[in-house]
């Protein structure tokens, strides 16, 4: 009988002291007026190392929406984003108003993670996209919603 209680005593510390693997909260500092989809992808001799300030990691994200690190990992930890404009304006993946432009996680392949700074609509029509045909740094129009088949 005390071989069970020290086991479940034993379970539960685990359970509850070794579950906070929160990374540390990412923020990515945009180019004025970014709107669009970012690709951050991993390359260990090319990519750059971000910087930490304030307790945040900082990602710049060029006008092209080509971000390169050299360690792709802070992404495969739970952690919270928010992005800033030069003017100090915070984007956050908060704003549920569907016209509002937020921050939308898209998809992961490999190492290389797609981000969207755009309203709920461009995050839809993301969805409908092929992570390698994705249009990069320029806002998502109906016009960039695949067709398949033979449509006249």
């Amino acid at each position: 009988m005390r071989w069970i209680f020290a086991s479940l005593f034993g379970f539960l510390a685990l359970a509850f002291l070794g579950c906070d693997r929160h990374g540390t909260p990412v923020r990515f500092v945009l180019s004025e007026g970014f709107h669009g989809v970012f690709q951050i992808s991993e390359d260990r001799q090319q990519g750059v190392d971000l910087v930490k300030s304030n307790g945040m990691l900082l990602v710049i994200v060029p006008t092209n929406g080509l971000v390169v690190v050299k360690d792709w990992s802070f992404l495969t930890v739970w952690h919270s984003e928010t992005a800033v404009f030069p003017d100090g304006k915070l984007i956050s993946e908060e704003d549920h108003d569907t016209n509002a432009v937020v921050l939308h996680g898209l998809f992961s392949q490999g190492h290389t993670n797609w981000v969207l700074v755009g309203t709920l609509r461009e995050a839809r029509i993301a969805g409908s996209r092929v992570a390698e045909h994705m249009p990069l740094a320029c806002p998502l129009t109906e016009d960039d919603v695949p067709h398949y088949g033979n449509q006249k």
